[in-house]
């Protein structure tokens, strides 16, 4: 193993990028709290950049314990107040046309928060016609499926309707993949790079950015998973840090081919943790873009 960076494992936040391979002329990570939250904003600076991850702004919040009320009204304003900036920077027509993207499996819990949070959406695109409902943002949702049930890529589906029904901007709400086992269902990255289905461990399907789908492309993300190399990884760090050990490539090799460096864990509340998550998001939503139908 040449470099224990890349078997460290995939993963999706930004603002996990390790102090290793920082380069100020390409990343700016600043981090600050507001109440129990942990706010990081996260600023890819460059195309070609070595962190693997797309040029644009990231905003990462970890949550200390979205089970408080206090907790949580304060983290869905902060997500309505970024959601809102980020719309703003790239729509400025008086009322979009937004599709609000629910990616991944609905039938197994670590992938089914797209889905889950489009299904507590209120869509909106059809109630233009009727003058005594108030609706700011016209908002259609789209729960596409995984490619193994359909045998299409998200992507080609997006388009088609994007095309047909002429959509302004795409929201896509996906799991991702985080390094850290402490950080499971605890961190929400919000980022106007886009998202690609399945990369955080090592899925990858047709990317859902600008560049694809011709239009802005914001993606919203909770760490449901982590794999089992980035565990051993941690464990390594810690012995390495603890009792001074030196690192052995050949051992190293040696370990993460036998504990099965391509496996993928969770926790066994996600059932619990989805649910929450998916209600703070589809209602972080659902206040910013009709206010006035929000409940």
């Amino acid at each position: 193993m040449k470099d224990i960076e890349k078997q460290y494992g995939s993963f999706d936040f930004a603002d996990e990028i390790t102090k290793s391979v920082h380069n100020s002329d390409c990343l700016d990570i600043k981090q600050y709290r507001k109440g129990n939250i942990k706010i990081f904003k996260t600023i890819i600076k460059s195309e070609k950049n070595p962190y693997g991850k797309e040029k644009g702004n990231y905003l990462s919040l970890e949550l200390n314990d979205i089970e408080q009320h206090r907790d949580y009204e304060e983290c869905k304003q902060i997500l309505s107040s970024h959601l809102r900036s980020l719309i703003n920077c790239n729509i400025k027509k008086k009322k979009p046309f937004i599709l609000v993207v629910g990616l991944g499996n609905d039938d197994y819990a670590p992938d089914a928060l797209g889905p889950r949070v489009v299904k507590k959406m209120n869509a909106t695109s059809h109630l233009i016609a009727f003058k005594d409902i108030s609706v700011k943002t016209k908002v259609a949702c789209l729960i596409p499926g995984v490619m193994a049930l359909t045998g299409l890529e998200s992507a080609s589906i997006i388009q088609s309707v994007i095309k047909e029904f002429k959509i302004d901007l795409v929201i896509a709400i996906d799991a991702l993949a985080s390094r850290h086992l402490s950080r499971l269902n605890k961190v929400i990255q919000l980022t106007d790079t886009g998202i690609a289905p399945g990369g955080g461990v090592n899925n990858y399907r047709r990317a859902l950015n600008t560049k694809e789908l011709g239009i802005p492309v914001i993606a919203i993300g909770v760490a449901t998973v982590v794999s089992s190399s980035a565990i051993l990884y941690q464990a390594l760090q810690h012995l390495k840090e603890q009792m001074n050990l030196i690192y052995d490539q050949k051992l190293l090799d040696e370990l993460f081919n036998s504990f099965g460096a391509d496996l993928v864990l969770t926790t066994k509340e996600i059932d619990q943790r989805i649910e929450l998550l998916t209600s703070l998001i589809a209602d972080s939503l659902n206040l910013t873009l009709n206010p006035s139908l929000y409940r």
